[in-house]
Parts: C-alpha cells; sequence; structure tokens
C-alpha cells in the first residue's frame, strides 16, 4: 500500500519511469509487472552506495533505456 504512493508520487514526480514487462515466449505484456528506471543515475549511486562500480549491468540497462 505504502510503496504503491512512494511509487506513484515518483512517477508522477518524474524521477522514475515505469516499463511495463514483455513476455517474449508469448509475444504480449506482462499486466502486473512493471520495472522502473531511475532519471538521475547520480542520485541512485548516493541512495544505494558511493561505490561507482558496483552492479554496473543494471546502470548500463538503465542508461540504455534513456
Amino acid at each position: 500500500m505504502y510503496i504503491c504512493k512512494y511509487l506513484r508520487f515518483f512517477t508522477e514526480s518524474y524521477l522514475i519511469y515505469p516499463v511495463r514487462l514483455y513476455n517474449i515466449k508469448g509475444k504480449r505484456l506482462l499486466s502486473s509487472n512493471y520495472k522502473y528506471y531511475i532519471v538521475d543515475l547520480g542520485l541512485r549511486n548516493i541512495l544505494q552506495t558511493n561505490n561507482p562500480v558496483s552492479d554496473l549491468g543494471h546502470k548500463l540497462e538503465n542508461v540504455v533505456y534513456f
């Protein structure tokens, strides 16, 4: 409940963008799952950790999305 409110707040303030997941095998959009991409990777680094090379794969996926 509270997480949904935070996600909606961050989405409306354009800090994160929700993307619907796509089922490749069934070739249809999954109705209940979203993946969220953050706009500012610097903000994400500060919130998670100060190590700039940690979780490089997720950071690159975020850059490719934008």
